[in-house]
């Protein structure tokens, strides 16, 4: 089910005040990370064994120390599955979800972006207005 470069959705994001003390960058709930490598350990809060863990691209790691319980996230496209035939918050969740990629891809230095509109440019008209490209 969980796969190394999978996109996944954070689903949980209320953490012990421990981990909140002593971690700047935690997922929040909605947010989309890649999966950068999977583990199977203890859980250090719960000791439950054995837990799969994701190390996330987007967040730090700690020098490798924090990895994030995979029942934290659910797949990309659960998330899509539950909007149902919601045509409009399909829509608004793919247009969010298209702008974080393009600045992602800006960021890592990429020369352009290219779309495909196929006569429909609503949304990515939209997504050029939030990179602040429109």
């Amino acid at each position: 089910m969980w796969y190394i470069g999978q996109r996944v959705v954070c689903v949980n994001d209320r953490f012990p005040s421990q981990i909140l003390d002593w971690a700047s960058k935690l997922p929040r709930n909605g947010q989309i990370y890649t999966v950068q490598s999977i583990i199977s350990g203890v859980c250090l809060y719960t000791r439950r064994r054995p837990t799969l863990g994701f190390f996330l691209s987007e967040l730090p790691t700690l020098e490798d120390r924090l990895a994030f319980r995979a029942d934290r996230f659910a797949p990309l496209l659960e998330k899509l599955e539950n909007f149902g035939e919601n045509d409009a918050a399909t829509t608004e969740f793919g247009i969010e979800f298209a702008t974080r990629q393009c600045a992602e891809l800006l960021k890592e230095g990429a020369p352009g972006i290219h779309f495909y509109t196929l006569n429909k440019a609503h949304s990515t008209t939209r997504v050029m207005n939030n990179l602040g490209l429109g």
